[in-house]
């Protein structure tokens, strides 16, 4: 933790173990934040930590966790600015995740996708600085839902949902509030998603997690009392 006595501004982003997550956690750490980073593994997020050379704070955590204080009194005691909040962690419908009872992997997704952010935005939003940014990591498919994908979709319009609602409180408090639609990413997930489909899997034609990261790293750095409340994100290329 000694190298939060070196930096000016701390920010946490969950599902930094790998993707677009750990991506992002690793570009934050090059611009000098230091980073907490949330993940289920420990031993990737110990990983992280090592290739940031003391920039990011390993806190292996599933989102999804009821109990959040040790988190909020961690990041509370903080002297460096809270100031970025990133939600990267999510989970997607997928072959190997399917259950019986569909209305069991909905609410799977929600747990993960949804409600984790709201959680996790409502006990750390009082301890970020005027002038910081809360980052949601969406999908495309929170805006067009498309088909075979309900439960995720459904998921991600409720998270466009909660960003939007949760501006107002965050903006009287002097904080930013951006939702991040992503398109296709090269990523393990978005792999297994290629898989599971039959469909040849060319991760060049698919945006990059660290373009995603440069993305969000440009939101944080914004001029002070400018919001940009909606990105969506796509590659160049046709899929």
């Amino acid at each position: 933790m000694s190298a939060s006595r070196r930096v000016q501004r701390a920010a946490l982003v969950t599902g930094a173990s790998t993707g677009i997550g750990r991506a992002i956690a690793l570009v934050l750490a090059a611009e000098g934040y230091l980073v907490w980073a949330i993940a289920r593994r420990a031993e990737l997020l110990n990983d992280l930590a090592a290739e940031a050379r003391g920039r990011i704070c390993a806190w292996p955590m599933d989102v999804t966790a009821t109990d959040l204080g040790s988190l909020v009194a961690a990041v509370g005691q903080e002297t460096t600015a809270f100031v970025a909040l990133v939600h990267c962690a999510g989970q997607i419908a997928t072959a190997a995740c399917r259950q019986s009872d569909d209305a069991l992997l909905a609410r799977r997704l929600f747990e993960v996708n949804t409600i984790a952010p709201y959680r996790l935005t409502a006990a750390l939003l009082p301890l970020m600085a005027p002038g910081g940014t809360v980052v949601f990591l969406n999908s495309t498919r929170g805006l067009d839902a498309g088909p075979g994908v309900a439960e995720y979709a459904m998921s991600k319009h409720a998270l466009k949902a909660l960003a939007d609602s949760v501006r107002f409180d965050a903006n009287e408090r002097g904080v930013r509030v951006t939702s991040v639609y992503g398109g296709r990413t090269a990523t393990p997930m978005q792999q297994a998603i290629y898989a599971e489909r039959g469909e040849p899997y060319d991760p060049e034609r698919l945006l990059q997690s660290e373009d995603l990261a440069r993305v969000v790293a440009c939101l944080l750095n914004l001029p002070p009392g400018t919001e940009v409340p909606d990105v969506t994100v796509r590659s160049a290329s046709r899929y």
